[in-house]
């Protein structure tokens, strides 16, 4: 029976399944980090050997191990810290794809921003600008919602994006539009200025995965600022009412206490059964 791999176990180990519902535990205990480095070894063996799927195999796991590391610094994240992890990770998706710049932009009140960006010296840094303003084909593209490459994308009539690709030597770009719930919340810039990128199918699809990563971060961030200006009014309006409350009576007026106490007397003496006519209301003792 033939086996397969399994996914380390949650002692660090792994087991060889098969169909019989038995398994075969390796005694050596790895990490993680280690099994990866197994597979990466096990690639350049098959490299060596002349095995012709083995480049693509060692890039593909070598993009799952870095999705993996992505994914653990924006596992449980705070909202504060969304920020600089996204930062940290513009750096990191620089040095892996061997590019010069990435950016993050996000939709707000007055249009889509570059709000992040990180890039190689040397390297123009993304224009801090409202893209429609700037940049209008551009960002009309990204509100369409689908990754898109320049200059290969780019109509005719995007004058003003040519001419930034003239003026700063952009040799190719990437854009993958982030959204959530069926809209556009931001997006992911990835440029190239020193070679020409030819940016791969399979390779986009891969980086798309790291939006949705980012995707969720935005989403979380913006969820606790909204629950933090919706409790700002309650406690506002809590605060006014223990103030009242404290308050000293006004001279001249019976304390508010005084004032209950008398109100539920007059309420006692209007609901006096006796005065009704209740015949067991003799029994009864009454203020």
């Amino acid at each position: 029976m033939e086996p397969s791999r399994s996914p380390l176990s949650n002692d660090g180990t792994t087991a060889l399944k098969t169909n019989c519902k038995t398994s075969l535990r390796c005694p050596v205990q790895i990490s993680s980090h280690e099994f990866d480095q197994l597979n990466l070894r096990l690639c350049d063996e098959l490299h060596e050997v002349g095995c012709p799927m083995a480049s693509h195999l060692k890039e593909q796991m070598e993009f799952e191990a870095f999705l993996a590391q992505l994914s653990t610094m924006f596992a449980n994240v705070r909202p504060y810290e969304v920020d600089s992890r996204i930062e940290s990770s513009l750096r990191r998706l620089v040095e892996f794809l061997n590019i010069d710049r990435s950016g993050f932009g996000e939709v707000t009140h007055d249009g889509m921003r570059v709000l992040q960006s990180y890039e190689l010296p040397g390297i123009p840094p993304s224009p801090r600008v409202i893209l429609e303003h700037e940049f209008p084909v551009y960002a009309k593209l990204i509100q369409k919602g689908e990754v898109f490459r320049m200059p290969e994308d780019l109509p005719p009539e995007a004058e003003r994006e040519f001419e930034y690709l003239k003026n700063t030597g952009l040799q190719s770009n990437l854009t993958i539009p982030l959204k959530s719930m069926g809209r556009v919340v931001g997006g992911l810039g990835l440029a190239s200025f020193r070679h020409v990128v030819e940016w791969p199918d399979d390779l986009v699809h891969r980086l798309c995965l790291v939006g949705e990563i980012f995707t969720n971060a935005i989403e979380r961030k913006r969820a606790d600022v909204e629950l933090r200006s919706r409790s700002i009014p309650l406690h506002s309006s809590r605060g006014a009412s223990t103030a009242c409350s404290q308050a000293a009576p006004c001279p001249g007026r019976r304390a508010p206490t005084d004032c209950s106490r008398d109100a539920r007397r007059l309420d006692t003496a209007t609901c006096n059964p006796r005065d009704r006519g209740c015949p067991i209301s003799k029994r009864i003792r009454y203020p």
